[in-house]
């Protein structure tokens, strides 16, 4: 749809079903590299801040710090070509760019997919199958997240990654139809 309609500035919300917001900022940011884009979260987790710093939309709102007022100010400077970060974003951006050890330095893109589905408590086989991976691909990525973050468990690795924020961006896997 914005390719047809060729906005200038779009407001996404986070709570986009099956937390897919920042996937639409990627895909948005690639396609049409003019539109500037203003991210509204419900919460801060360091998962949106990873994503905030490799995105780099034109806007970072938290919800509960931006009011409608707030939210007109913020547009406005958007339109102008500033860039907006809410000060509790901009506070932990800091810190994550000053953190060297960092989990986001240290994990693949691929990896954080996978801790996305980890932090679900998926079994391996309903992962892979998601992923088109096979059963062993997922465990090794599990064994090998756990080593990387120096957990203990696969219990950890997933309190780990949903106290980070994993988790919110995958959608539960559909049923598949029975014949009866």
């Amino acid at each position: 749809m914005c390719v047809r309609l060729r906005p200038t500035l779009l407001l996404l919300s986070s709570d986009l079903p099956g937390g897919c917001a920042w996937d639409c900022v990627r895909r948005i940011s690639a396609d049409l590299p003019d539109v500037r884009i203003a991210l509204l979260l419900s919460e801060l987790t360091e998962v949106d801040l990873v994503r905030a710093l490799e995105a780099k939309p034109a806007a970072v709102l938290l919800r509960e710090e931006t009011g409608l007022g707030g939210l007109v100010t913020a547009l406005r400077a958007i339109r102008s070509g500033r860039r907006v970060v809410a000060p509790r974003v901009s506070a932990g951006l800091e810190k994550l760019v000053q953190d060297g050890r960092s989990w986001h330095r240290v994990l693949s893109a691929r990896d954080q997919q996978l801790l996305d589905w980890f932090a679900t408590a998926q079994k391996d086989s309903v992962i892979s199958e998601r992923l088109g991976l096979s059963v062993h691909s997922v465990r090794t990525f599990r064994h090998r997240l756990i080593y990387r973050l120096e957990l203990h468990s696969t219990v950890e690795l997933i309190r780990w990654a949903r106290a980070r924020g994993f988790g919110r961006r995958v959608e539960e896997p559909v049923p598949r139809p029975t014949h009866e």
